[in-house]
């Protein structure tokens, strides 16, 4: 009776950690594609994802040449209070930049764990004059904003 007793333990403690010691853990991770952390093989979102955008600057030849006439030789381009850049008054494109490009200024900004985020920008001349200032979202999904002044 007792090495049955003892018989039967022995298989319910082989038992328990047969099925226990196999037990599968999921991967865990960022499963939001544009995420800066994505996990591709992540199985359940531990809520750790973090994102990045960039914003663009640009203008126009007409934009360009109304600064010449107003005196305006230089811009500097400030988001969140923090220099991004400077050019020409006179420098532009023909068109819209794409994402690839740098436009007059741009910057790439985290977005902590939102997908979207708003920042403040302002434009100023070479005297430190503001001409332009606002806000600007920029989206994680969308990777880059690319603002005209």
């Amino acid at each position: 009776m007792k090495v049955r007793i003892r018989f039967l333990v022995v298989i319910i403690c082989i038992s328990t950690f047969t099925f226990t010691a196999c037990k599968k853990e999921k991967i865990k991770g960022c499963k939001t594609s544009y995420a800066t952390n994505y996990k591709s093989n992540a199985e359940e979102d531990d809520g750790s994802c973090t994102y990045e955008a960039k914003a663009i600057f640009w203008q126009n030849q007409t934009n360009a040449a109304t600064w010449t006439a107003l005196g305006v030789t230089s811009l500097s381009f400030y988001v969140d209070g923090s220099l991004i850049g400077t050019c020409a008054s006179n420098a532009y494109y023909a068109s819209a930049p794409t994402c690839s490009s740098n436009g007059l200024a741009s910057v790439n900004k985290s977005l902590g764990n939102s997908s979207s985020k708003s920042f403040s920008y302002s434009i100023k001349d070479q005297t430190g004059f503001t001409w332009f200032s606002g806000t600007i979202t920029l989206s994680a999904e969308n990777s880059c904003t690319v603002h005209q002044i």
